[in-house]
This record gives C-alpha cells, structure tokens and sequence, in this order.
C-alpha cells in the first residue's frame, strides 16, 4: 500500500464569504477517507491527551452516569466547535483557532466561570491545545466540522463520566457561590 500525504489545503485566501464558512462545514460529511483520517487523529490525540492528563490529576477513575452528560456534546462540543473550527480553512487559521480555543479556557474561567479553576491548569491547557489542534486539522482535512465536534463531545462526556470532571450545570453552580 503506497503512503500518501494528508492533503492540507495551501494557504491562500478563501473567495467565499467568511460567515459561510461554518455553515457549509456543518453541512459537508466527510467522506470515507475523511473519516479514516479523523480516526487516525482521533487516536493519536487521546492518546497524547491521556498521557498529559494522567499524571496531572485530571483522570481520576469515578464513573458515574447522568443525562446531563449529553449537553457535552451542546455545551462545549457543537458551539466551540462551530465558533473555534467553523472558519478554519488555512494552516494559519488552524494555529490562530489552536491559541484562542486555549486562551477561550483562561478567559472563561477568569470571567464567566470563576468556578472553573480547573481550566487554568498547565495541564488541562496542555489538554485543551491538543484536542483544539486535533479538531482543527480534522475541520481542515475533511473540510467537516462533524468528526470535531463528536470528537469534542466524546472526550468531555468521558472525562465527565468516568474520570469525574465536573459538568457545566457544577461549574455554573460553583462560579455564582452554590454548592453543586
């Protein structure tokens, strides 16, 4: 079987409007070589994922299963994806989405989620780039924002339900004083 390159589109400028952009990645599916390659990504990302959260505290095993794991795939899968992946179309773009999707988890736990200290560790930031540059060249490859967000959406559902991190009903609760 002859190797060949991941096709990454050159980096020039786009001619179609840029509010598109998103719209039209939601409506493409990636075809079969497209999945195969977000797989590949896939496995590579939650690999290295799991190598730099183990030691760092964030798996710890506490199974438990509840309905509120499924807004993981609404809040943050489908709207970071949409707002962080749905403009990539260059190399640029893919580095510019990685930095602000990281820098998103600083911003979010200094202001709208004090609660959320969890986001200002060296180790869930290291966490957060990996799967933003996963999910980005995944957006890029198969020009899809799908096998981002049901990447996305996997990962925050599993790090909810088996390795104990806390939902954003908790985060929410914690950041106006309650306890959850």
């Amino acid at each position: 079987m002859k190797d060949t390159p991941i096709p990454i589109p050159a980096q020039s400028a786009p001619t179609e409007p840029v509010l598109t952009r998103p719209l039209r990645a939601l409506a493409k599916l990636p075809d079969a070589r497209g999945w195969t390659q977000s797989l590949f990504i896939v496995a590579i990302a939650t690999a290295t994922i799991a190598l730099i959260a183990a030691p760092s505290g964030l798996l710890t095993l506490t199974p438990r299963l509840t309905p509120a794991i499924l807004t993981a795939f609404l809040i943050p899968a489908f709207t970071e994806e949409l707002i962080f992946r749905g403009f990539v179309t260059t190399r640029l773009a893919l580095i510019v989405s990685t930095v602000a999707f990281t820098l998103w988890h600083v911003v979010e736990a200094l202001t709208f989620l004090p609660g959320a200290t969890l986001f200002l560790t060296p180790g869930f930031l290291t966490a957060a780039s990996i799967l933003g540059l996963a999910a980005g060249l995944m957006r890029l490859i198969t020009g899809s924002l799908w096998p981002a967000i049901l990447f996305h959406g996997t990962i925050v559902a599993l790090w909810q339900s088996l390795f104990g991190a806390p939902g954003f009903a908790v985060l929410l609760a914690r950041s106006q004083g309650a306890s959850p």
